[in-house]
């Protein structure tokens, strides 16, 4: 790591808060200020605690744009919660998140969503919409056949095996090492 002093050594001097990000700046032992900002980035120096301060705050600040992009957004279940429909919403796309990076979304109730979503797409119609929603199902209903058919066509490929070779499954070597025999008495108690 190059702190940009000679021994190597930094000190934790003051945690900053910019843009709603909290960075931990440092101090080398020749007095130089610096904080690494972002894992992508390498460190940023500065001669004053001040000047880090301004100069990560103009890393950070993206300018602000004001736009207003018509969107669907589509949330598709998770596996585990089939067979539920993806929700389909319409929103407006209103700029990008300066802290994250993220796109922020505005939903028809004016509420406003910084998450991710699955899939974003230009505003779709009613009818597109319904379409997609009936794709989605028929994918479940043939998904759910494909699992049936896989359960009645599964075999154990040793058994499999076993069988081929002439050996009696487990099931059968138990019926005749049992044969004739009565099974154990109960304990005493």
């Amino acid at each position: 790591m190059n702190t940009g002093s000679s021994s190597g050594k930094q000190i934790a001097v003051k945690k900053l808060t910019v843009d709603g990000r909290d960075i931990q700046a440092y101090v080398s032992t020749d007095g130089t200020f610096y904080a690494h900002w972002d894992p992508d980035e390498d460190y940023l120096f500065a001669p004053s605690i001040k000047e880090l301060e301004k100069k990560l705050r103009d890393k950070l600040r993206t300018k602000a744009t004001r736009v207003e992009v018509e969107v669907t957004l589509i949330d598709k279940p998770a596996w585990n919660d089939d067979p539920k429909n993806p929700v389909l919403a319409d929103a407006r796309l209103t700029g990008i998140h300066a802290g994250h990076g993220g796109p922020i979304f505005v939903g028809p109730d004016g509420t406003i969503s910084r998450r991710d979503v699955d899939v974003v797409c230009r505003r779709l119609t009613d009818e597109e919409k319904a379409h997609y929603l009936e794709l989605w199902r028929q994918k479940r209903v043939a998904s759910e056949a494909l699992e049936k058919l896989e359960e009645k066509w599964e075999l154990d490929p040793v058994a499999a095996v076993r069988k081929a070779a002439g050996e009696k499954t487990k099931a059968e070597r138990m019926k005749t090492a049992t044969a004739g025999q009565e099974p154990p008495a109960a304990p005493d108690e």
